[in-house]
């Protein structure tokens, strides 16, 4: 596997503290983030209505944004980050797609309820 594979850049806190202004952009590794038993999926559902970037441009993007604090639950939330990574936008719930699926998507590819 080539080096990089294995580490994500991506918005997280500590969910425990529910404390905002600390949730910040920066590289975990995968395992770390998805957790040891679950299954590493790529949830591109938004290619269908949204023309990626080219691949290190999306990288570079991210890249950029290392160490950048703060979040959103409507505005600057982890989603948000990917869609502007990959599609140069930061995408939400009323500008992607409708709620209920966006809903069925998490729930199904994520296990929440």
């Amino acid at each position: 596997m080539r080096q990089g594979r294995r580490r994500v850049i991506h918005r997280a806190g500590d969910p425990q503290k529910q404390d905002d202004a600390k949730a910040e952009i920066r590289v975990d590794s995968l395992r770390d983030v998805a957790g040891p038993k679950r299954k590493a999926e790529l949830a591109n559902y938004l290619d269908k209505k949204h023309r990626p970037l080219p691949p290190d441009e999306i990288v570079e993007r991210a890249r950029k944004r290392l160490g950048q604090k703060g979040y959103n639950l409507l505005s600057k939330n982890c989603e948000h980050f990917a869609t502007w990574c990959r599609y140069g936008d930061g995408i939400g719930v009323t500008q992607g797609e409708g709620i209920s699926e966006q809903v069925t998507h998490y729930t199904n590819n994520f296990g929440m309820v």
